[in-house]
């Protein structure tokens, strides 16, 4: 079941921030929750509450006590045409598409794009890194075959070397 903490931490890794971009999310100083976390310390009350209100897809029941489940349930209109429900969730957010407030459906597909973003950019850095280390196993690859000529010749150095030796008893 783990504790507060933990289920802070479960959270943090579910929306793919770190503890410090949650703090910043909730109002909180800079170590307020990772100290306690590495510290096994409590945490102030209005803490637990920011997180609620600030991350209202995850159940204040799961967060408190780590009965049910971490997300809430979504809650949906039936689409009588196509039988599919007027939800959609991403990041753990469920969103009620058919719902009439226009502010909240632009705040969260405000952050769906933000995270898009994020995730091109972290996926432009991949290939880039990809780039970067079959570089550098190309030339790795090219520096082991010229440590293997130098070995070879070395080698055939050393035989010679020894049929001289030989050749001289």
């Amino acid at each position: 079941m783990g504790t507060i903490l933990n289920r802070i931490e479960q959270i943090a890794h579910s929306e793919g921030i770190k503890i410090a971009t949650l703090e910043r999310a909730i109002g909180a100083s800079k170590g307020v929750l990772s100290r306690a976390i590495n510290n096994g310390t409590d945490i102030q009350f209005k803490w637990i509450q920011a997180i609620v209100e600030n991350y209202p897809s995850y159940s204040e029941e799961w967060l408190l006590t780590g009965n049910g489940s971490m997300l809430k349930p979504s809650v949906g209109v039936n689409n009588t045409i196509s039988g599919d429900r007027n939800v959609g969730s991403v990041g753990g957010h469920y969103v009620n598409i058919a719902s009439n407030n226009m502010s909240e459906q632009n705040r969260i597909i405000s952050e769906y794009e933000k995270e898009i973003q994020r995730l091109l950019k972290l996926d432009e850095k991949l290939q880039q890194t990809e780039k970067d280390l079959l570089t550098r196993i190309k030339f790795l690859e090219r520096e082991i075959e010229s440590l293997k000529e130098v070995i070879s010749s070395k080698n055939e150095l050393l035989d010679m070397y020894k049929k001289n030796q030989q050749k001289g008893k």
